[in-house]
């Protein structure tokens, strides 16, 4: 079992669903743990797998959708991954378009942050850079027709960012545990 806590704002990620599972059968979407550990750790399969599970969305590239998925699927499944899965997904990540990556810091805490740019959008995983586990997302817009006004008593975001929200995700004994 998987639990996490989220800060920064946002509902926490979900974990297995197993309704969801039962129909359609595991997927980055829908993750096992005995699906992942099966994952393969050549960044050449994981791309093309991920690239496999994509629909044909005409408003998002599918580079864009694999993104996408894969800030999901860190938020729901980052514990799970073998360090050979790890960075067969990092290095996979390499061959996809509009990916750069930047050192941030996020209340304080120095992480890796790696985006994927399309049009005026950036969306980030974060990552410690002491582990390599996901610890975050998140959005950032490049539009200068946007303009982002800071609550009065919300956390300090750097500039753009429009969401921002990181986690902690530990094995527990029991539902509900923490």
């Amino acid at each position: 079992m998987v639990a996490q806590e989220q800060a920064g704002g946002g509902a926490p990620a979900q974990s297995v669903q197993p309704e969801s599972t039962a129909s359609t059968g595991p997927s980055f979407a829908h993750p096992t743990p005995e699906w992942v550990a099966s994952l393969p750790t050549d960044p050449d399969e994981l791309r093309a797998k991920l690239r496999g599970e994509m629909g044909d969305e005409d408003a998002w590239s599918t580079d864009h959708q694999v993104w996408s998925a894969m800030q999901e699927f860190y938020a729901s499944s980052d514990l799970l991954l073998s360090p050979q899965v790890r960075a067969g997904l990092l290095r996979a990540f390499t061959g996809l378009r509009g990916i750069t990556s930047s050192e941030v810091q996020v209340d304080g805490r120095r992480l890796v942050a790696v985006r994927h740019t399309e049009r005026e959008s950036g969306d980030e995983i974060l990552f410690d850079p002491a582990t390599g586990h996901a610890v975050g997302l998140r959005s950032v817009t490049m539009s200068s027709k946007v303009t982002l006004v800071e609550p009065p008593n919300g956390p300090a975001l750097d500039p753009g960012v429009m969401y921002q929200a990181t986690w902690t995700q530990k094995v527990v004994s029991a539902v509900g545990a923490r």
